[in-house]
C-alpha cells in the first residue's frame, strides 16, 4: 500500500499521543516533527512542513478529533487495574449449647452461647453445613 501524506499526519498523530502525558504534550510533539497546529477554531488542525494547506484531523477519522485525542491520553495514562476480587461473605452465627445432646436444649438447662465467624467464600449448600455443624461441636 502506498504511503500518502493523510497517512503520515494520522501515523505521527498517533505516535505524539503514544509519547504524551498531556494534551499540551502531544502538541508540543507534533510542533516538533515540523507540523503547525492550531487549535483555537471550532476544529483542530495542522499542516506537515512542505505542504500549502492544513488538514482538519477530524477528516483523518473519529479517532483524531481534539476530544478523542484527549480521551486517547487519559486512556494511556490510567494502568489498568486488575479486577477487584469478590468480598468474602461471612457469617455470623450463635452457637447455644452442644449440639451432640439434644436435652441441653432446653430452656432450664445451663447453656452458653458463643459467636463465630465463617467464611463461606466458594463452598457450597452442603459445605456450608458441614463447616457449621463442625464448628458448633468444637465450640460447644
Amino acid at each position: 500500500m502506498q504511503r500518502t501524506w493523510r497517512s503520515a499526519i494520522r501515523e505521527d498523530v498517533d505516535q505524539a499521543i503514544m509519547l504524551s502525558m498531556s494534551f499540551q504534550a502531544c502538541i508540543r510533539s507534533l510542533k516538533e516533527k515540523g507540523y503547525e497546529v492550531v487549535t483555537g477554531g471550532k476544529y483542530m488542525k495542522v499542516r506537515p512542513q512542505g505542504k500549502e494547506r492544513f488538514v482538519r484531523l477530524r477528516s483523518l477519522g473519529d479517532n483524531y478529533t481534539e476530544e478523542a485525542i484527549k480521551q486517547r491520553i487519559l486512556r494511556q495514562r490510567m494502568p489498568e487495574q486488575p479486577p477487584k476480587p469478590a468480598p468474602l461473605t461471612v457469617k455470623r452465627v450463635k452457637v447455644r449449647g452442644d449440639l451432640d445432646s439434644p436435652a441441653s436444649h432446653g430452656r432450664d438447662s445451663a447453656h452458653y452461647t458463643s459467636t463465630i465467624y465463617i467464611s463461606f467464600e466458594k463452598r457450597s449448600v452442603s459445605q456450608q453445613a458441614r463447616c457449621l455443624i463442625y464448628c458448633a461441636k468444637t465450640c460447644g
